[in-house]
């Protein structure tokens, strides 16, 4: 018997702060401070809510200057301090040199790790995203009801997945000499918003990308139309340049120093690329169908009036002995169980109001349900 949830409600009303998050995406300084220190400076007069780094930091420059360039722009500073200033490990640092920079630039002390801020969900794969297991890891990170209950869901690693960039290039099989399928297999199937990435030392933005092939081009996306993901090398805060070429998966490029600024909001996405004169030359909107299927059930049940007690209602309707599971968005369990009729329906009134996900597993099927709760 195939099994099917019916959601007898899905309303939402979330704090503000929640709808928006502002980040930086930008790496490979290496070797030039007075270049990194510059563009450090622009990035901390965007006053982002977290800045990524995507790997090779100092290189022939020593760490404590590249600190130093950090520290001294209070709003990357105070980033730094607060563990938001965050790096994936190049091919030019080892693990353990940047594991030993104080405060830290990392997190769980791996350079595989996941986090959430406000409406957005990040995932660090290192250096190489395909080391250590790391396509079972991401699976798992993307995967997650962390992971599902955000908005937007970013990737930020060293070795690029597309690249037309004349030092190493990634055509979207394989990087570095890694394999790199599986990668954008998952991206596909967890609805990965953007990918960011260095290694050469360049500015690029790719088109919408699905299952290998550019599903869309321009400058304005609606992903609940057209699925796909946007990768992105934003490898020029200081080191060398290189020269790019015309591929098929290019939407901009430019062998230029570069920055990247993306401001997150409830049902859009703003992405922006300035240079190193704070001038910008690349800009993409991204409209994100989950969120605007939220604001339309918000906008409905404010129509249709206030729901009662009792309403908060969830009914399941499988197979007998169909699992289930609902958590917060901080990971924590609400409500676990098996159903015990092929019409089950559970009371959830008790729930703070807010975001949950349903995990729920039968014989013939598995699957991931968003549910949102108010009253």
């Amino acid at each position: 018997m195939r099994s099917i949830f019916v959601v007898s409600i899905l309303v939402l009303f979330m704090a503000k702060s929640a709808f928006s998050t502002k980040f930086v995406a930008y790496g490979d300084s290496r070797d030039d401070m007075n270049t990194f220190t510059s563009i450090t400076n622009k990035v901390g007069a965007e006053n982002p809510e977290v800045v990524l780094h995507v790997g090779d930091c100092w290189g022939s420059a020593s760490a404590s200057s590249w600190l130093n360039a950090i520290k001294a722009n209070s709003v990357t500073n105070g980033l730094l301090s607060a563990n938001k200033y965050l790096v994936s490990r190049g091919n030019h640092e080892s693990f353990s040199s940047l594991s030993a920079l104080s405060p830290s630039v990392v997190r769980n002390n791996s350079e595989e790790y996941s986090f959430t801020q406000g409406n957005c969900f990040f995932v660090s794969c290192g250096m190489d995203p395909s080391a250590n297991g790391g396509y079972a890891w991401l699976s798992q990170q993307l995967s997650s009801a962390a992971s599902q209950a955000a908005t937007w869901r970013f990737i930020f690693n060293h070795y690029p997945i597309y690249s037309s960039g004349s030092g190493h290039g990634a055509d979207g099989t394989t990087s570095s000499g890694a394999a790199v399928t599986q990668y954008r297999s998952l991206c596909d199937q967890y609805h990965v918003t953007m990918c960011f990435a260095g290694h050469d030392h360049e500015y690029e933005r790719s088109k919408l990308i699905f299952n290998g092939a550019a599903v869309g081009s321009g400058t304005t996306y609606n992903i609940k139309q057209t699925p796909g993901t946007i990768y992105v090398v934003t490898g020029g805060a200081g080191a060398p340049l290189y020269s790019v070429a015309s591929k098929w998966w290019v939407g901009y490029n430019g062998g230029i120093y570069n920055y990247t600024i993306i401001d997150a909001r409830k049902d859009t996405l703003l992405f922006t690329a300035k240079n190193n004169n704070g001038t910008i030359v690349d800009a993409v909107t991204i409209i994100n169908p989950i969120a605007n299927d939220v604001k339309e059930k918000i906008q409905n049940a404010e129509k249709n009036g206030p729901y009662g007690p009792g309403k908060n209602t969830f009914t399941i309707v499988s197979s007998v002995g169909a699992r289930y599971m609902i958590v917060d968005v901080n990971g924590k369990v609400a409500v676990s169980g098996i159903s015990t009729s092929a019409q089950m329906r559970l009371d959830l009134s008790g729930l703070m109001k807010g975001l949950y996900i349903v995990k729920w597993a039968a014989r013939d099927r598995n699957a991931l349900q968003k549910i949102v709760l108010v009253e």
